[in-house]
């Protein structure tokens, strides 16, 4: 079925390029379109998270492993940069995080409730908040 698909597709791209406004490309096309769904549906595998777990994922450690060492290096360096911004001035987390969630966190530890702006709502509502922010966020500086 591969090989009729890659045949097909090279008959397509053949067919569009000198017949474009003839009916025999969009007959080939839906022709591809069909075997296409056939061998890209997604179906049921038994076992299909035990086997990503134990050989895709290491594969995929293994491909692109000097790309998580240095996204790891990187993301390290930033944390002890910040920890020690945080340790010497005073102002830093205040400027980052903002006064007002700063101060609200203060009360909670007073209080005796720590992750107390955490559990306010469940963990669904909190995960919506929590990435709406963050795209709210980043839409802002772009």
């Amino acid at each position: 079925m591969a090989e009729r698909f890659t045949t097909l597709l090279d008959d397509l791209a053949y067919a569009k390029t000198f017949y474009s406004g003839n009916s025999s490309a969009r007959y080939i096309n839906s022709m591809a379109a069909v075997i296409y769904r056939r061998i890209y549906s997604s179906r049921a595998e038994p076992g299909r998270i035990r086997r990503f777990f134990a050989y895709e994922m290491p594969l995929l450690f293994a491909k692109y492993h000097r790309v998580f060492l240095f996204t790891f290096c990187y993301f390290t360096l930033f944390c002890i940069i910040a920890a020690f911004s945080a340790a010497h001035d005073e102002t830093f987390v205040r400027g980052v995080m903002g006064d007002e969630y700063v101060n609200m966190t203060e009360r909670n530890i007073a209080s005796g409730d720590p992750f107390g702006v955490y559990g306010s709502s469940n963990e669904w509502e909190m995960w919506v908040r929590i990435a709406f922010n963050n795209i709210r966020w980043l839409s802002m500086r772009l």
